[in-house]
């Protein structure tokens, strides 16, 4: 019964958290801050059988990076990538639920501009307005900066939904990667899986065209774990103004009963 209820809980904030404006879950957070440690609570269990933790892939690349690089980590949760790595880590979340973590919203935080250089988003982009993330992430970061995001592949398909149980997104695509995402011959259930595939490419497609209009430079895109997608960019320039950019609809990732 107890886990029927944090099951329930958990489901309830993560649809908070994905259809909400950053400015919006920042309130909440700060009014109930019991609610993000129920929420990150509840978020491991669900992600505890994920063969690989997207965290670790970001600790990884850092630890491949020169130590004196200063490090934004946007959505830090448990701040494990600053208590991981050598380099300098700001950690930001809603709530400072770590030592050493500041709370603000992701769309406005207190870096000058030109002063970071690494923005992480480690399944970060909650939010109606994620764009407004992306956008300061651009400002604080200096020229030649580096944004690495990780991002559940099934936000950029069919809106991604999972049984609550089942500790991961249901991934309606097949494991290839984006340049292997032509449907082939074959059953109905592996076209579909091919189609499904195929739509995940063509937004994550145009997720990485909006951030090259932004002012990034794609280095790396690796959409091979079943689970998520890893973006690596390098800011390239400075925005124009206030251009206009086509954002894609991130879909929410939604939980479910079984």
């Amino acid at each position: 019964m107890r886990a029927k209820l944090q099951g329930g809980r958990f489901r309830w904030l993560n649809e908070e958290l994905y259809t909400s404006r950053g400015e919006e879950a920042f309130r909440l957070m700060q009014e109930q801050p019991d609610l993000y440690e129920q929420y990150h609570e509840g978020f491991r269990s669900q992600t505890q059988g994920w063969p690989v933790q997207p965290v670790e892939l970001a600790i990884a690349w850092l630890k491949g990076s020169p130590t004196s690089l200063v490090v934004a980590d946007f959505g830090c949760g448990d701040a494990k990538i600053a208590a991981s790595v050598k380099q300098t880590v700001h950690s930001l979340d809603l709530v400072a639920g770590a030592p050493g973590v500041l709370a603000c919203n992701m769309a406005a935080t207190p870096f000058e501009s030109g002063s970071i250089d690494v923005a992480i988003f480690c399944l970060a982009l909650m939010g109606t307005d994620y764009p407004a993330f992306l956008v300061e992430a651009h400002r604080v970061l200096r020229p030649g900066g580096w944004l690495w995001i990780a991002e559940v592949r099934s936000r950029f398909g069919a809106a991604a939904t999972a049984p609550a149980d089942s500790g991961k997104p249901v991934q309606r695509s097949s494991s290839s990667s984006s340049r292997d995402a032509t449907p082939r011959s074959g059953s109905s259930s592996e076209n579909a899986s091919q189609g499904s595939s195929a739509k995940e490419a063509q937004e994550a497609g145009a997720f990485v065209a909006a951030l090259e209009r932004l002012g990034f430079k794609l280095k790396r895109r690796d959409m091979a774990n079943k689970m998520f997608a890893v973006f690596e960019l390098q800011k390239s320039r400075e925005r124009k103004g206030q251009e206009q950019i086509q954002w894609p609809e991130l879909k929410p990732c939604l939980y479910k009963r079984r």
